[in-house]
């Protein structure tokens, strides 16, 4: 037999909670001390982790009683249904994790570029008029399949915009450079996401002039659409483009250099 306060520190629950089970008969006590502690045997406290996992499953407790006293025939339908409930609640997770992870990325930008952004990143929430839904929209696009590519593919664009609201600093200043390195980092972090274990040891064999070569093409040719130019133009002025070709051409230029010496 457990005291009720040890039942709370194993399983992480309040006595407010215990206490609410009882009141809706949920759960009672096994026994009680001459002293009115409240007992719980084994066999209440597996009732109770069952309890738990429905409650994260997102049950509500007037669902949960009848699931504790289902037939055997039912219960491999409802083992089932919540398995399903918490895989959905596991994703929306990771897409809360990933979400977090890309306001890290924003956090660390330089002041003008965070400046920037959070500008045009609160014009397109209000565009929407439903703040909720642009949440939602976001999390649904953070917690897919590629979360992760979503992920460092957002990192490769902040830091690219960065580099467009920093264009008073020149191409070859350290904190452009610094953004262009990053921004490689996240395009390169984006190939491997997609590559088996063998193309990515493939992969790493490729000399860094080569690498400099795709990321530079990658960059240039993004930077040649008309809707990424307008984007751009809009969020950082109309020389943001120019001044991240250049800035782009700076680094790739150093760092094949770095290599040859």
């Amino acid at each position: 037999m457990k005291r009720l306060s040890e039942v709370c520190k194993m399983l992480g629950i309040t006595r407010k909670t215990l206490q609410q089970y009882n009141d809706i008969g949920l759960l009672k006590p096994t026994a009680k001390t001459e002293g009115g502690y409240w007992l719980y045997d084994e066999d209440s406290i597996r009732i109770l982790m069952t309890i738990q996992v429905f409650v994260e499953a997102g049950y509500k407790r007037a669902e949960i009683k009848p699931l504790l006293t289902a037939k055997q025939d039912e219960l491999p339908g409802i083992l089932t249904d919540t398995i399903e409930k918490l895989k959905a609640k596991r994703v929306r997770i990771d897409g809360m994790i990933n979400y977090f992870q890309m306001l890290v990325n924003i956090a660390d930008l330089p002041p003008e570029a965070f400046k920037t952004f959070c500008r045009v990143d609160l014009n397109r929430a209000f565009e929407q008029k439903n703040f909720k839904s642009f949440f939602e929209e976001t999390l649904d696009i953070a917690s897919g399949k590629d979360g992760e590519v979503v992920q460092a593919s957002v990192a490769f664009w902040l830091r690219l915009s960065a580099v467009g609201a920093l264009i008073s600093k020149g191409a070859d200043s350290e904190i452009v450079q610094d953004n262009i390195k990053m921004a490689y980092e996240s395009y390169i972090n984006c190939i491997l996401q997609g590559l088996s274990d063998d193309e990515r040891t493939e992969f790493d064999t490729f000399p860094i002039a080569n690498r400099m070569e795709i990321f530079k093409e990658c960059v240039l040719g993004l930077l040649s659409e008309q809707e990424v130019i307008e984007n751009l133009t809009a969020q950082c002025g109309k020389e943001s483009v120019p001044s991240i070709k250049n800035a782009v051409l700076t680094f790739c230029e150093a760092q094949s250099s770095k290599k040859e010496d």
